[in-house]
């Protein structure tokens, strides 16, 4: 007695059932391959959306750290300044370190690297720049005193009516000297301090060439102290004004290389 039925319609049923039975089989195996596949579709959307979000997050630190920076040249010592320095170099060494780097190419990688190189080079210059400017500042702030103290002077003698016409007069050109000094010290830029240091050698011909007191004669060697010469309020005002544009040069950069890293962010997430 064989399997398989000898009539005609028994063996029909048999191969239809055979089919079905194959195509039940197929079915399954076709399901459990596109399972794992939309398992692993998934994995790697999520893994692309997780790698987009930390790019965008890392590109907003990189542009809050721009936004901090320039609160560096606000401190008033160099402890403060380092601390404040490190914070932002420990903020910018987490976006290298912690950029998406699975499906980044490698000139991404390479202008990530030369990006947040030059960032950090630009903070280190804003560093420098800053503790210049707090020890020139200071120098000036100890200058302006001394001008201040030299201006009550004059005015005192120029209040007394007991001062001799010419010697008022010599008063007169003296006072004018210690305000072009006063002028430079607060200069908003390098031309308005070489200006005032024009008219201050002006008046300073003239206070020479007149007759003076002792008094007088004392008073203005201290004011030529206070003004001339590396410590003095010229020089002084024009090594601020320069390293001010030093720490703006660098904040300038700063900014500009964290807007290339969100741009950098920009298209890591359009391609992802």
């Amino acid at each position: 007695m064989g399997i398989l039925p000898h009539s005609v319609r028994g063996r029909l049923w048999s191969a239809l059932g055979l089919l079905a039975l194959a195509i039940i089989c197929i079915s399954a195996l076709t399901w459990a391959a596109l399972q794992r596949v939309d398992d692993s579709l998934q994995d790697l959307h999520a893994q692309s959306l997780t790698q987009v979000a930390q790019a965008i997050d890392l590109s907003k630190r990189s542009s809050d750290l721009a936004t901090s920076a320039p609160y560096l040249l606000n401190q008033r010592s160099n402890f403060l300044i380092d601390q404040e320095g490190e914070t932002l170099l420990e903020v910018l060494a987490r976006v290298r370190g912690e950029w998406p780097s699975a499906r980044a190419t490698d000139a991404e990688r390479q202008a990530l690297l030369e990006l947040t190189s030059e960032m950090e080079s630009g903070i280190q210059d804003l560093m420098r720049a800053s503790k210049a400017l707090d020890g020139v500042q200071t120098d000036i702030r100890a200058r302006v005193s001394e001008l201040s103290e030299l201006r009550n002077v004059v005015t005192r003698r120029l209040e007394d009516q007991s001062t001799e016409t010419v010697e008022r007069l010599t008063w007169w050109t003296l006072q004018s000297m210690n305000a072009d000094a006063l002028n430079a010290a607060y200069a908003d830029n390098l031309i308005g301090v070489g200006e005032e240091q024009r008219h201050y050698q002006r008046q300073g011909q003239l206070a020479a060439a007149s007759e003076k007191t002792p008094e007088q004669s004392t008073y203005l060697s201290d004011l030529n102290s206070a003004v001339q010469g590396a410590t003095g309020v010229f020089e002084l005002r024009r090594g601020e004004l320069g390293l001010t544009l030093n720490a703006q040069n660098a904040l300038f950069r700063i900014r500009r290389d964290a807007n290339l890293i969100n741009e950098l962010a920009t298209e890591f997430a359009k391609r992802a």
